[in-house]
């Protein structure tokens, strides 16, 4: 799963282009990425021992750009926003050029910022 600071420059690309734009933006971000010990805490509280997680960086290719991840995997924050959907295709073409200098590799590609959180736990008896 996603853990702390997973699409940090993704995510914080678009939420600056849509607050640019005027769309009005949660305080804080709909999306839960845990650190170790947020979720160590968690889990531990439920019953679960032996957790172990570690995060782990994992730039991951993405073969559409930035704009068609946008469109396709924040769709429902697009619809949180309230974007039309005929702004979408300008506004994810803006969130890429605005990540660009960050997340654009050497051969022109792009590369998502993904950090994930691997875990291992067992259930007490």
């Amino acid at each position: 799963m996603g853990g702390e600071g997973n699409l940090a420059t993704l995510r914080r690309g678009l939420r600056d282009e849509l607050t640019t734009r005027g769309y009005r933006m949660p305080d804080q971000d709909p999306a839960w990425y845990a650190s170790v010990e947020a979720f160590t805490r968690l889990y531990c509280v439920a019953g679960f021992c032996e957790v172990r997680a570690d995060l782990i960086d994992r730039p991951t290719p993405l073969p559409g750009g930035i704009a068609d991840w946008v469109r396709t995997f924040r769709a429902g924050l697009l619809d949180m926003a309230m974007v039309p959907e005929w702004e979408r295709d300008g506004l994810a073409a803006a969130v890429e050029a605005r990540v660009a200098p960050a997340l654009r590799q050497a051969d022109g590609t792009f590369c998502a910022d993904y950090v994930r959180l691997r875990f291992s736990m067992r259930k007490r008896a």
